[in-house]
């Protein structure tokens, strides 16, 4: 992706003096073949059910098989949506990377530009799976969950091209490498 490419609002957040040293999306191909799983395993347990249900009430399947075979349909239905929502979702998100800030910015009802001093970020691995590069970096400060616990800050950018950091010129330590995981700043 060229930044004449780059959607108008991604020029829009650049700042004075900011120039793009990189900018991608992750994979949405990616992101809807490794959520397949997903609604393989709601077909199995719609099928399971199924199954049990015939067993159960034999004689009355009828009436009743109508009335299960709706319910089944609902963790399907939801599952399936799985790969149709990653796919979209990583089609609405940029990656950008300035020579002073990361941004990650999604499109969509309600847009979201998050965005990180450069120099405040740590490389703390990179994750490849089928093909596809996980990078992540260590972010100043700490974030709470819903349940109330703190958690250490981390930026990630999925299902990104292996030869991005690379194309960054940040060099991330390797997974196998685990102390770079749990080791502070």
């Amino acid at each position: 992706m060229s930044s004449t490419s780059l959607p108008a609002f991604v020029r829009e957040e650049l700042q004075r003096g900011e120039s793009i040293v990189w900018q991608g999306q992750p994979d949405s191909k990616f992101a809807f073949r490794v959520s397949l799983p997903v609604l393989l395993i709601a077909l199995v347990i719609a099928l399971v059910l199924r199954h049990h249900v015939s067993l159960e009430f034999g004689s009355v399947f009828d009436f009743v098989g109508f009335f299960f075979g709706l319910l089944q349909f609902i963790p399907v239905a939801v599952f399936g949506m799985v790969p149709l929502f990653l796919a979209r979702m990583a089609a609405n998100t940029y990656y950008v990377l300035t020579n002073e800030r990361v941004l990650i910015m999604r499109t969509g009802r309600n847009r979201v530009v998050q965005a990180y001093v450069r120099s405040s970020l740590t490389p703390m691995f990179k994750l490849d799976f089928a093909g596809r590069s996980m990078l992540c970096w260590r972010a100043p400060g700490m974030s709470q969950d819903r349940n109330g616990r703190l958690t250490a800050n981390t930026v990630v950018f999925y299902a990104v091209d292996p030869t991005t950091p690379a194309k960054m010129g940040i060099e991330f330590p390797k997974i196998s490498d685990a102390k770079n995981l749990t080791s502070g700043p």
